[in-house]
């Protein structure tokens, strides 16, 4: 669904085009027209903007320029309404390990999916990263998290079919958590 403010802003710029086409076309259909082509082009240019993969929805924390010192993984015990019950948390260093884990990430093609909050998954992935600053001078550490599940990567549908999860589920068999 769509927010209030989106809405409202959809709405004013509706209106905003069909009041400048007026003033230059003085036929009122071909302005009901040209408003109505100009509003399925807004529908299918927001549903276009919906989509996205892995690799740019994280592209901000972590991209080529990015060093990830560790990666910390905590399953999250769930009950039947998605609420969190338990957890435990394995943190991992080995870059093979985490180039593996991107390198499943970075096939999932994901759309956003307004229904749905994101907040808890059976995963919660937290890369601790080191980026350098805007200024080149310096570096910035910090880290980035998502919660992640067979279907869902925080807010956004997973659409494609992926084996994402596999080195997630082969670091936790190899552990006792």
């Amino acid at each position: 669904m769509l927010d209030l403010t989106s809405l409202v802003l959809g709405s004013l710029l509706v209106v905003l085009v069909a009041f400048i086409i007026s003033r230059f076309i003085q036929d009122r259909m071909k302005v009901i027209v040209i408003t109505f082509v100009f509003i399925v082009g807004l529908f299918m240019l927001a549903n276009l903007l919906a989509y996205t993969s892995f690799t740019k929805y994280a592209s901000k924390y972590i991209n080529e320029e990015t060093t990830i010192n560790n990666v910390t993984i905590t399953v999250n015990d769930l009950d039947d309404r998605g609420m969190r019950l338990d957890s435990t948390s394995i943190t991992i260093e080995d870059e093979k390990v985490i180039d593996k884990l991107l390198q499943d990430f970075s096939q999932v093609k994901l759309k956003k999916d307004l229904n749905t909050t994101g907040w808890e998954r059976r995963y919660n992935v937290m890369f601790s990263v080191t980026n350098p600053a805007s200024d080149g001078k310096y570096v910035v550490t910090g880290s980035y998290s998502f919660n992640v599940d067979e279907k869902y990567l925080n807010d956004h549908k997973i659409i494609n079919s992926t084996n994402h999860l596999s080195t997630i589920e082969e670091i936790i068999g190899y552990e006792d958590l």
